[in-house]
């Protein structure tokens, strides 16, 4: 007999998140399942019916469902309904385990497939497990299937989820929404006070002057990019509105109608969408009102809000993701104005694609006036989505509004004047109209840097907002990061253009991966969004001490982006020349390519203890280039796209072993943007100072020039063994300073901005050989923005823990802090030969966490926020010393993203 208890009834697990899910019945509610000739006569006969008192939340034809209210006094069940000629099927109405009734379709339930199972076989699996197609969802591999004759629904969720081909399996889902209220009026500028707030009168209600989102100041600057694209998923758009028209995007044959009609068009018959649509971006034409970001263009996906399905609405969410793979000259934001009754692997998955691919997403934070901290909204609360509070024209919470400490945002929600049916104007109240303007305010950030990572833009956006907590007393951090400020956000120093990434991530999300060259090959943990990682997955058999014979003291290996995709793929200087492995994104990888028959062990000559090799983008198309210091100088080959190189050039006679007598026990070397071009200078740490080489802007270099008589093994007593040096940016404005950890403490050379430095300053008197009695064999030191407004601190693993001097902006620094009393010599017993350490942006919020390589697994301490660090967390047992038997000298290890 089995120990193992049976399963709930009402249960499955949610393989996408791990999750056990466990339900129990509504006794006053019910879905019921329609013949498929019902019609609104159907529905009035049913709930006519002794059993029903009425439509609970609606009902959809096309889809044969209705939720229906169970009359107390009957003493009835779902189950009774069935004997009623009008239900074909019934299921109670399910509550889960934050008290939400969830909206179940009877005899139906949802699969996604792996990527790697085709059609056919998806098909095939399906009938042999006595299932059958229902829909074919738009998104690959996603399918509502019927639920096999005889069985139950759950039932048959647990057994499609325990196939090694299925990626998750639910219920098929029925999303109902509030419907909102509007007052009809005439257009005028003045009543957008979201916009400009004079405090004027709009719909008798007087506003505070200058509780608005700054929009009127950023249109100096950008009025938005036509390659900047707003998908508005909602209930269409009057597409033939004239304040609309010229500002969608062109549909040509694709079918924009996610709501089970037949037709492509996403005509609205609601006049939500249109409103919606209005304030992201109603053209400036002097017709009307204009949107946040009128010079961007908008795409109307229709879906059912009324009565919809949760997973039309995560097909749209996905076709959005799509797009944007098959346009990489856009940028795409999702702007979602609705809600879920609950947790949905389908809409949960598609948002995390979309995101991982470079989309993003805005959420409404819900009208129900309840803390989602304690009853959650989905989806605004998925981490991955922005979502966005309410306010009222005197900066107050609206009555309306969700709140917590899930909320990201707060925008304008309540008299919003925007677009409606007919090509008219109407106002609207609702954290729906709040969170366009959110979506607006992302739309006018990429087009001032078209370059910008999702996650960057969503990092701007929330470190620009006005605090709204002392005018909302009750509510403080409950509301985001406040109210937002378009202009804060378009004039942000982050928005800067920026230097081609050094440390891209696998995915593109902006979250740091974890990567390893062990025995058997390239392992891979991937990022799930918060600091925790999937489990190793061995993505390439090679580049490893066994398969291939890589060794580190032969054969470095680096990730590094070279089809400038935003995806790190893998580079390997081995015996023959340089090997590629492209990244298929989702940290997959490609077979192994050598790219070019130089810079290699047997191809070339090159070693290791002689000549140092970099990836670098020297000609600003974001795409690493090669770069070797070999004997006779500085050789190159340029990246030439798809992964390809040109064979090498030599572009310096120096800085060499030969050319310059450079040794790397003396002399360090590096690649660096100096001038904020976004194109890497040569930096080298000589005998009688620091020389430097600038990019002449395609690859090629000026003669190097002595810029700091300091900083070197004759000027100054510099020693690689004693003195760590490094490259970053102090100030914020993009052009790398000099940082040295000298005897007395950390001295810094600032950037004049043309490539020449200031005389070196010291500005921390420890983290030093003398003052501190720092090491380089027991001791590492970073440069990494702990903060997250784009300037490098000073991090040190010393003796007693973690220590942090925070940058005061200019260069200069506060006096050392413990943020972490582990990770160290002393306080963990972690050693350089046997334990890597790392910073690394583990979150996406461009605040640099701390990473370590232990004994038993990799460790984590993650960010709170201005130099605070979280207690360690053992996030992936393996990668490890004693969990997988990892060592330094045999298996490389980084972790791949942005410090």
């Amino acid at each position: 007999m089995s120990s193992t208890p049976p399963e709930p009834e009402f249960s499955y697990v949610d393989k996408a998140s791990g999750s056990h899910r466990t339900f129990r019945p509504s006794g006053t509610e019910a879905m019921v399942r329609l013949p498929s000739d019902a019609t609104g006569a159907t529905v009035n006969s049913l709930v006519a019916s002794r059993p029903l008192l009425s439509v609970s939340q609606g009902y959809n034809l096309d889809r044969g469902f209705a939720a229906v209210y169970l009359d107390p006094a009957a003493e009835t069940d779902a189950a009774a309904l069935t004997a009623e000629p009008e239900v074909v099927g019934a299921l109670p109405v399910m509550i889960d385990e934050h008290g939400a009734s969830r909206y179940f379709v009877p005899g139906e339930f949802t699969v996604r497939f792996r990527p790697d199972v085709d059609r056919a076989s998806a098909e095939r699996i399906i009938a042999e497990h006595g299932s059958s197609v229902a829909v074919a969802q738009r998104t690959p591999e996603y399918y509502t299937l019927r639920v096999p004759e005889g069985r139950e629904l759950f039932a048959a969720i647990r057994e499609f989820a325990e196939l090694d081909e299925v990626r998750f399996a639910e219920p098929s889902e029925a999303g109902f929404n509030d419907a909102q209220a509007y007052l009809p009026d005439d257009p005028d500028f003045q009543r957008l006070w979201g916009l400009r707030n004079t405090g004027q009168t709009v719909d008798g209600v007087t506003g505070t002057a200058g509780v608005d989102i700054g929009v009127t100041e950023a249109w100096d600057l950008t009025r938005g990019h036509r390659d900047v694209i707003v998908a508005v998923i909602d209930t269409g758009a009057d597409l033939d509105h004239p304040d609309l028209v010229a500002n969608i995007l062109p549909r040509g044959e694709e079918d924009w109608d996610f709501s089970d009609a037949a037709d492509a068009v996403p005509e609205d018959a609601d006049g939500h969408g249109t409103h919606v649509a209005g304030t992201v971006a109603a053209v400036d034409n002097d017709l009307g009102v204009i949107g946040v970001a009128p010079g961007c263009r908008v795409m109307p996906l229709r879906v059912n809000l009324t009565a919809g399905m949760n997973q039309n609405r995560a097909d749209a969410i996905d076709y959005v993701r799509r797009q944007s793979l098959a346009h990489r000259e856009r940028r795409y934001v999702i702007n979602c104005s609705w809600r879920a009754n609950g947790d949905h692997a389908g809409i949960r998955t598609a948002v995390q694609d979309a995101v991982a691919d470079g989309v993003l997403i805005c959420f409404a934070a819900g009208n129900a006036n309840s803390n989602t901290d304690i009853t959650p909204q989905f989806p605004g609360v998925y981490p991955e989505v922005i979502a966005v509070a309410a306010l009222d024209s005197a900066n107050a919470r609206a009555g309306f509004s969700n709140f917590g400490t899930n909320v990201d945002v707060a925008a304008p929600g309540v008299t919003i004047w925007s677009t409606f049916l007919g090509g008219n104007f109407r106002f609207l109240d609702g954290t729906s109209m709040a969170s366009p303007h959110v979506a607006g305010v992302a739309a006018l950030v990429w087009s001032r840097n078209l370059e910008l990572t999702n996650a960057q833009v969503r990092r701007i956006i929330e470190s620009t907002c006005d605090d709204v907590d002392a005018a909302n007393p009750g509510f403080a951090g409950m509301l985001g990061r406040g109210r937002i400020n378009a202009h804060r956000a378009v004039t942000s120093p982050l928005i800067l253009p920026t230097p081609a990434p050094t440390g891209t991530d696998l995915t593109g999300d902006g979250r740091a991966d974890i990567v390893g060259f062990g025995d058997a090959g390239v392992w891979v943990s991937l990022n799930k969004g918060d600091g925790s990682f999937t489990a190793p997955k061995l993505t390439v058999a090679n580049f490893a001490y066994n398969a291939g014979g890589w060794r580190t003291q032969k054969h470095p290996r680096l990730l590094a982006d070279v089809t400038g995709d935003g995806r790190a793929d893998i580079v390997g200087f081995g015996d023959a020349g340089v090997w590629v492995s492209l990244n298929n994104g989702r940290g997959t990888f490609q077979d192994p390519q050598m790219v070019v028959s130089n810079f290699a062990y047997d191809a070339g000559g090159w070693r290791v203890e002689k000549h140092p090799r970099f990836l670098a983008d020297l000609t600003g198309d974001r795409r690493a280039d090669i770069i070797g210091f070999g004997d006779a100088g500085v050789w190159r080959s340029l990246n030439r796209g798809r992964g390809s190189f040109a064979a090498p050039e030599l572009v310096v006679p120096n800085f060499a072993y030969d050319v310059g007598g450079w040794r790397v026990e003396k002399h360090p070397r590096f690649l660096a943007d100096l001038t904020g071009d976004r194109r890497a200078d040569i930096v080298g740490f000589g005998d009688r100072g620091v020389w430097v080489s600038l990019n002449n802007g395609d690859g090629t270099f000026q003669d190097p020039q002595m810029v700091v008589g300091n900083f070197a093994y004759d000027a100054g007593g510099w020693r690689v063994e004693k003195h760590p040096r490094f490259l970053a940016d102090l100030t914020g404005d993009h052009r790398a300073d000099i940082v040295g950890f000298g005897d007395a403490g950390v001295w810094v050379s600032l950037n004049n901005g043309d490539g020449t430095f200031q005389d070196p300053q010291l500005v921390v008197s420890n983290f030093a050989y003398d003052a501190g009695g720092w090491r380089v064999e027991k001791h590492p030191r970073f440069l990494a923005d702990v903060t997250g407004d784009g300037r490098a601190d000073i991090v040190g693993f010393g003796n007693a823990g973690v220590w942090v001097s925070l940058n005061n902006g200019d260069g200069t620094f506060q006096d050392p802090q413990l943020a972490v009393d582990n990770f160290a010599y002393d306080a963990g017993g972690w050693r350089i030969e046997k334990h890597p350490r790392f910073l690394a942006d583990l979150t996406g919020d461009r605040s640099a966490d701390i990473v370590g390589f232990g004994d038993a697994g990799v460790w984590e301490a993650l960010n709170g926020g201005k130099g605070a660090f979280g207690n360690p967390q053992l996030v992936v047992e393996n990668f490890a010393y004693d969990a997988g038997g990892w060592r330094v000298e045999r298996h490389p290890r980084f972790v791949a993203g942005r410090a």
